[in-house]
C-alpha cells in the first residue's frame, strides 16, 4: 500500500510539472476579423521583428493572426501599436446604406449620407504612402428653400503618419483631394491636423527587448530561457524523486528479506530443540542402566568379616 501510495503521488507530481512547463507553450490569437492584405503585412512586421505567428482563415473571409509563443505577446502588442495595427475597419455606401425598415426618414437618410462620404474620404486618404490613421467629419448644410441661413460645407481631417514621410508637405494637394470630392465644398473650408509619430516608436529596435540571456554558460532567447530553466528544474526534481524511490525500495526490499529470514527460522527453531531434548534425554538414560547397584553398609561390613 505504502509503495503504490508513493508512486502515486509521484506521478502526480510529474503531471503538474509537465502542465506547468506546457502553460507558457500555448499559441493565442493576436488579432482577427483582418483583410487578407493588412494580415499579410502584420505577418511580414511580426516577421522582420522575429515573432512566429501563422495566419489561418476565420469567419466572412477573413483572417487571423496566431501567435505561436504566448510569452512574446506583450512585445507583439507593442510593435502593431505603434506601427498603427490594427487600422480602422471603415464602412462603404453600399454597408451604411443597408436599410432596416421599409421607409426611413430625411434626417436618417442625409445622417447616412454623411457618414458614408466620410467614410469614402478616409479610405482614399489612408491609402496615402505613411498615412497610418486617418478620420474625415464632413459637415452639409441644410437644404430647406425657406431658411434665410446661409450655410456652407466644410470638412475636417486628421491624419496620423509617419516621422520621416514628408506628409506635411503634401498637405495642398490633401486639401485639393478632399474638396473636389464633396459636391460644394471649398478649399478654404478644408481643416488638416497633422500628428507625426517619432522613428523610434515606430520601429522598435532590439535594445528595448531583451533578445539574449546567458543561462548556465549558453545563449538564448530571454522568452526561452524561462522555459529552459523550467525544463532543468523539472528534470532535477524528477531525478530527485527517482533517486529517493529508488533507495525507499531497496531499503523495503533488504528490511522484507530480513523479515522473512527470521520468519522461517523461527518456524523451524520447535523441530530443534525437540530433536535435542530427545537426543539429550536418550544420553541421561544410558548412565543410569550401565551403573552398578548401590551396596549398603551393613552388606559391606559382613563381607568384610
Amino acid at each position: 500500500m505504502k509503495k503504490n501510495g508513493f508512486c502515486k503521488n509521484l506521478c502526480l507530481l510529474f503531471s503538474l510539472f509537465m502542465m506547468l512547463i506546457l502553460a507558457g507553450c500555448g499559441k493565442v490569437d493576436l488579432l482577427s476579423n483582418l483583410p487578407e492584405e493588412e494580415a499579410n503585412e502584420i505577418v511580414s512586421l511580426m516577421q522582420q521583428q522575429h515573432i512566429s505567428v501563422v495566419k489561418k482563415p476565420g469567419l466572412e473571409l477573413t483572417w487571423t493572426i496566431v501567435l505561436k509563443n504566448s510569452d512574446e505577446f506583450f512585445k507583439a502588442e507593442k510593435i502593431l501599436k505603434t506601427n498603427g495595427y490594427p487600422k480602422v475597419q471603415y464602412n462603404t455606401i453600399g454597408q451604411v446604406f443597408q436599410k432596416s425598415g421599409l421607409v426611413s426618414s430625411p434626417l436618417e437618410e442625409k445622417a447616412r449620407f454623411m457618414y458614408a462620404l466620410s467614410e469614402s474620404v478616409a479610405l482614399t486618404l489612408n491609402k496615402i504612402p505613411g498615412v497610418l490613421t486617418s478620420r474625415v467629419h464632413i459637415v452639409l448644410p441644410e437644404n430647406d428653400p425657406y431658411s434665410d441661413a446661409d450655410t456652407e460645407a466644410s470638412a475636417a481631417i486628421f491624419l496620423t503618419y509617419k516621422t520621416g514621410s514628408s506628409l506635411d508637405e503634401s498637405v495642398r494637394e490633401i486639401k485639393y483631394l478632399v474638396a473636389n470630392s464633396v459636391q460644394g465644398l471649398d478649399y478654404d473650408r478644408v481643416s488638416i491636423a497633422l500628428f507625426p509619430i517619432a522613428a523610434e516608436e515606430n520601429t522598435p529596435s532590439d535594445d528595448n527587448f531583451d533578445t539574449s540571456v546567458s543561462v548556465l554558460g549558453l545563449r538564448m532567447a530571454s522568452d526561452a530561457a524561462t522555459k529552459f530553466l523550467t525544463i532543468v528544474i523539472v528534470l532535477g526534481v524528477l531525478l530527485l524523486c527517482s533517486m529517493g524511490a529508488a533507495a525507499f525500495f531497496f531499503f523495503e526490499s533488504r528490511k522484507n528479506k530480513k523479515a522473512n529470514a527470521a520468519a522461517k527460522a523461527a518456524s523451524n527453531s520447535p523441530i530443534v530443540v525437540q530433536n535435542e531434548t530427545q537426543n539429550v534425554s536418550d544420553l541421561d538414560e544410558e548412565p543410569e542402566e550401565a551403573t552398578p547397584e548401590e551396596t549398603t553398609p551393613e552388606e559391606t561390613t559382613q563381607e568384610e568379616k
